[in-house]
């Protein structure tokens, strides 16, 4: 069952932005990116990373929500 947990891509330039792990019902999670050279930023990732980040981010919430509605539906039929 898919849960419509969707990461959306937001550009601010070129060489810089964020992924939005968006979760319905619940506060968004953000990956920001920058690769511009001329401002090396610490705690920045790079565009490829933020996204891998995002992916495991939007997987992990997925299998926690499935864990959580069988746990609901075994305490039903119990």
């Amino acid at each position: 069952m898919t849960h419509r947990i969707r990461i959306i891509k937001h550009n601010v330039t070129s060489d810089c932005g964020s992924y939005e792990v968006q979760i319905p019902g619940r506060p968004s999670k953000y990956f920001y990116w920058d690769e511009a050279h001329a401002r090396p930023l610490k705690d920045l990732l790079k565009r490829e990373q933020a996204l891998e980040k995002a992916k495991a981010a939007a997987q992990t919430i997925e299998r926690r929500i499935e864990k959580a509605l069988r746990a609901e539906a075994r305490s039903r039929s119990a």
